[in-house]
């Protein structure tokens, strides 16, 4: 019982240790990499969306289904001033 409870122990110190060591770098990797590759998709887009300066562009234009039928809508009744 008293190996195992050593073993744990020194299991956990360990990998305690080298994941003091490995963390930063494997991690400082990864924001590299994600760096570049936002770089890459910044220049793509860039490239792809290049237009001349004052030139508009409309992406989305909205559907129009808005027609009042005739028996829409309020009635307003008035009369005529003189």
């Amino acid at each position: 019982m008293f190996k195992l409870i050593f073993y744990l122990i020194a299991i956990y110190i360990v990998v305690r240790f080298f994941t003091r060591l490995l963390m930063p770098v494997v991690v400082e990797d990864y924001v590299q990499k994600a760096k570049k590759q936002a770089e890459r998709d910044r220049q793509e887009y860039l490239k792809k969306n290049k237009q001349k300066e004052g030139k508009v562009s409309i992406d989305y234009v909205p559907p129009i289904d808005k027609k009042i039928k005739k028996d829409e809508g309020d009635y307003i009744d008035y009369e005529e001033v003189k």
